[in-house]
């Protein structure tokens, strides 16, 4: 809750949102199959895409379906896209709306190489890029789905490639060093890549790179907050995360993970706060191990396990902007973990206005006000919410008044 005043002093009291925080649980989604390679949401997590991979009983010569959701996975349609079981399905990435899919084809198999296709109206068509043929690994897109990084470290050394145009042209990485790993940042300015051995950050877009000063291990899981400032590196078999506050410039190490697990995939809130891990055996394999899914909600310093009591061998997760909306998919299925997540309400004032801004909410959200906290009902403000997609943002501007008054987000 936001107090503002007719001077220029900014009172940032608490915030406030109606519903209670849920407890921690999460729920298999009922597909009919049960191998999955790759799933991405949009920021609000209301849109979904869950890649199957293939599955005789529904297409005996083709690749399994790619699944769609509009309504945070509550129900599932299949897309247009098939490719054939000679191919296999590669990773996912998903614009903050939901409107830009790409989908990687080759990631699975000795010898099946495939391109990287799109769709750019929320998987209703799709169009193979111009992304060269390979095994790709790893996808990572911006907000807007304009800025790409796809990795396919099995076709060769420094096999990977950018898009700025949203793949309908690519460009080799000027990285020459063996690339595993891609991740891009919401505003597409910031991109972090995982070798066998190292990490290495572009803060203009990959035109050029540097190494960072961490610890030689092969870093499998990555994301990044909105604008690149906080980066989070899991190592495919070790125990601990590296975690950076200042873009890449210098580490932490946290060995906070349990001994015995390593980390296979990893997101987090567009903040930072939360993160979202999936833990494995540390068996070495390629394509998702046996394990759990661990949780944090304070940057990565202190870990939850999950509730599922059987451990599934996971290939990737993700969540939408303010974690509210996390998903996992793997070899026995996708699981999916729903809460009402309490945005904080942010607000900065100038000499005619103030601007109140929130992370883009998985849940619907009210902006609020009051002249006191005495009076019981609040009111309903004029003022049209923006939603900044680069910065994963919403943003309402007030004007400045003669008189006290509160401001809250609030939720049915």
């Amino acid at each position: 809750m936001f107090c503002r005043a007719f001077s220029t002093l900014l009172m940032v009291m608490s915030v406030y949102f109606s519903p209670k925080a849920q407890a921690q649980t999460w729920t298999q989604i009922p597909f009919q199959g049960s191998n999955f390679q790759a799933v991405a949401c949009s920021a609000d997590g209301t849109k979904v895409v869950v890649v199957e991979i293939f599955r005789p009983t529904i297409a005996p010569t083709n690749e399994g379906p790619v699944w769609i959701s509009t309504d945070s996975g509550a129900t599932w349609n299949t897309s247009s896209l098939d490719i054939p079981s000679t191919n296999a399905w590669g990773p996912a990435a998903m614009s903050a709306d939901g409107s830009k899919i790409f989908i990687g084809t080759g990631g699975i198999g000795a010898g099946r190489l495939g391109t990287i296709h799109g769709s750019y109206d929320g998987g209703v068509t799709w169009t193979a890029t111009t992304a060269p043929f390979a095994r790709w690994v790893s996808i990572a897109c911006s907000a807007d789905g304009e800025t790409i990084i796809a990795t396919a470290p099995n076709n060769g050394p420094g096999i990977s490639y950018i898009s700025h145009n949203a793949g309908i042209s690519w460009t080799s990485n000027t990285l020459t060093a063996n690339v595993v790993q891609g991740c891009c940042t919401a505003n597409g300015a910031v991109l972090v890549a995982a070798t066998p051995s190292s990490l290495y950050i572009s803060t203009n877009t990959g035109t050029s790179w540097q190494q960072c000063n961490v610890p030689t291990e092969t870093y499998q899981g990555l994301c990044t907050t909105w604008d690149g400032r906080k980066i989070f590196a899991m190592p495919k078999l070790s125990d601990r995360t590296q975690i950076s506050s200042d873009f890449g410039n210098t580490w932490v190490t946290e060995t906070n993970l349990p001994l015995g697990y390593s980390w296979v995939s990893a997101a987090c809130s567009s903040d930072g706060a939360k993160v979202v891990g999936a833990g494995a055996i540390s068996d070495g394999g390629p394509l998702g191990q046996q394990g759990i899914i661990f949780t944090s909600s304070d940057s990565g310093h202190t870990w939850t396990s999950n509730n599922i009591t059987t451990n599934i061998i996971i290939r990737e997760v993700t969540c939408c902007a303010d974690a509210g909306n996390m998903f996992v998919a793997g070899r026995q299925g996708v699981w999916a973990f729903q809460t009402n997540a309490p945005p904080t309400l942010e607000a900065s004032q100038g000499d005619a206005s103030v601007s109140l801004r929130w992370v883009i909410p998985s849940q619907p959200t009210t902006l609020q006000f009051k002249m006191d906290l005495v009076q019981p009902n609040w009111g309903s403000i004029d003022a049209i919410p923006v939603t900044n997609w680069s910065a994963l943002q919403v943003t309402a501007t007030v004007p400045v008044t003669n008189s006290r008054e509160f401001f809250r987000l609030s939720s049915p």
